[in-house]
């Protein structure tokens, strides 16, 4: 237990049991509610699956394990993970060995994590490991406010979303057309027909869903490729 300021009323518990994660994300998760204050501090993130609570999240829940457990889901992540590899990474660090800098690998694997998740929720590579095209895009920098980083994460998935819906044409939210090949992003926007969240703006909606998604997915990514290039070095050196 780690108490916090007096005032702040930000006394904490900490677990590292695998049990315990399981019981209260998992098993008995209804029982644990974030609450109001977790929503008005992480608000940007929306009503996404991190931030809501009850038949919302419930809804989040059954939505999500529908879309992951579709037949086509692990042939779209394989044939996803293969380009970017393939056109993306690969290319980069062969550039970066032939002019023998050096990089931080974990910041390599974590734009390729980002690009990787971008191409599955929402069906756009922002081709991040290019560092100035990431740079320009993100607009990074120490001096930048949460409020307008918000305003550029806002803008990069909102046009992304547009440029998709565009790109669909008219959605039939019956079932899958015949012949269709299994995009994520389409199939979430079939299940989201007549949700709109709290916000009651369902564009909000989708961009909250698929935010928390991005953010979930490209730490996953980053983590996995820099175990497993770990793990091939040690065994090439036979350590």
């Amino acid at each position: 237990m780690f108490k916090g300021p007096w005032l702040a009323k930000m006394d904490m518990l900490c677990t590292a049991s695998p049990a315990d994660i399981h019981y209260i994300l998992s098993k008995n998760f209804p029982n644990y509610p974030k609450g109001d204050k977790f929503g008005q501090i992480f608000d940007i993130i929306g009503d996404g699956f991190s931030n809501t609570d009850g038949e919302l999240w419930r809804f989040h829940s059954k939505t999500l394990l529908l879309l992951l457990n579709h037949p086509s889901f692990d042939s779209l992540l394989k044939k996803t993970i293969w380009n970017k590899v393939e056109k993306g990474l690969l290319p980069f660090l062969d550039n970066i060995s032939r002019q023998g800098v050096e990089i931080d690998l974990q910041e390599i694997f974590q734009r390729f994590g980002f690009d990787l998740t971008c191409g599955i929720i929402i069906d756009y590579d922002p081709e991040s490991l290019s560092v100035w095209k990431l740079q320009r895009l993100l607009r990074m920098g120490n001096e930048k406010k949460l409020s307008g980083a918000w305003k550029i994460i806002d803008e990069f998935i909102y046009k992304a979303l547009a440029e998709k819906r565009k790109e669909y044409g008219d959605i039939k939210y019956e079932g899958e057309e015949e012949g269709e090949s299994f995009n994520f992003l389409r199939s979430l926007m079939r299940e989201l027909k007549d949700q709109s969240g709290r916000s009651g703006d369902p564009n909000k909606f989708l961009r909250d869903i698929s935010f928390n998604l991005i953010l979930a997915g490209k730490g996953v990514f980053k983590t996995l490729f820099f175990h497993l290039t770990e793990f091939t070095s040690s065994r090439v050196h036979g350590t």
